[in-house]
C-alpha cells in the first residue's frame, strides 16, 4: 500500500479517514469517561455543589420587565442546579 515515495489520492484518503476516526474515537471515549466519573462522584457525594439557601425573589420595582425577571430566575435556577418548582420567587431586590 505505501510502497512508493509519494501517496496517491486513494492512499491519502485512507490515511485522512484513519486519522479522523482515531480523533473522534478518542473524543467519544473521553466523553463517556466524563459521564461515568460524574455519575460515580455524584453517587459518592463528592461534588463541587454546596447546599445553597433557597433564593426568594419578586419584582420590587415597577420597571422590572417580565423578561428581566425570567432571566434572573433562570440564572438562579442554574446556579442552584434545581428544577422548576423546588423554590418560589417572592421578591427581586438588589443587594449592595
Amino acid at each position: 500500500m505505501f510502497t512508493g515515495s509519494t501517496m496517491g489520492i486513494f492512499e491519502s484518503i485512507i490515511v485522512s479517514a484513519l486519522g479522523l476516526s482515531v480523533v473522534f474515537t478518542a473524543l467519544a471515549v473521553l466523553a463517556i469517561a466524563i459521564i461515568i466519573f460524574s455519575k460515580i462522584f455524584s453517587c459518592l457525594g463528592i461534588s463541587e455543589q454546596k447546599p445553597a439557601p433557597k433564593v426568594v425573589t419578586k419584582p420590587a420595582e415597577e420597571d422590572l420587565s417580565e423578561e428581566y425577571c425570567a432571566v434572573l430566575i433562570s440564572a438562579v435556577s442554574e446556579e442552584l442546579r434545581s428544577v422548576r418548582g423546588e423554590y418560589r420567587v417572592k421578591s427581586i431586590r438588589e443587594i449592595k
